[in-house]
């Protein structure tokens, strides 16, 4: 007989200053069947990292008491976490978007955002 197979977890943290950007997201990703913990500071998602087991992260990279590139690098130098990471910004540069990349980055999102895209980058990073 098959053993049933466990169920993935959905839990996502969102690491994000915006207060429109994060209640926008709440009802998004919960509708989607996702269960979310916020952070609105880099120091709010170091600890929501150390407190969690969350199965991937959305990232913001301006955050008002650090940057979201740092952050990243201690998550995956420091901390040795290998949870998809989803960066999220305003920044337009090509350099923000290679330097999330060699940090670490599982997908990159540039603000506004298309939320079935970004739906479908989520699930996608999830399923690997």
């Amino acid at each position: 007989m098959a053993r049933p197979r466990a169920k993935r977890s959905r839990s996502l943290l969102v690491i994000e200053d915006d207060t429109f950007i994060r209640n926008l997201l709440r009802v998004f990703l919960e509708h989607r069947g996702f269960d979310v913990v916020f952070a609105d500071t880099y120091a709010a998602g170091e600890q929501a990292i150390d407190t969690t087991r969350p199965r991937a992260i959305i990232l913001d990279l301006k955050l008002p008491d650090g940057d979201g590139l740092d952050l990243l690098r201690h998550l995956r130098e420091d901390l040795g976490r290998t949870e998809p990471v989803i960066v999220m910004t305003a920044l337009r540069r090509e350099m923000t978007f290679v330097e999330a990349f060699e940090r670490g980055a599982t997908g990159f999102v540039t603000k506004p955002f298309d939320l079935d895209e970004f739906g479908a980058d989520i699930e996608r990073a999830m399923s690997n």
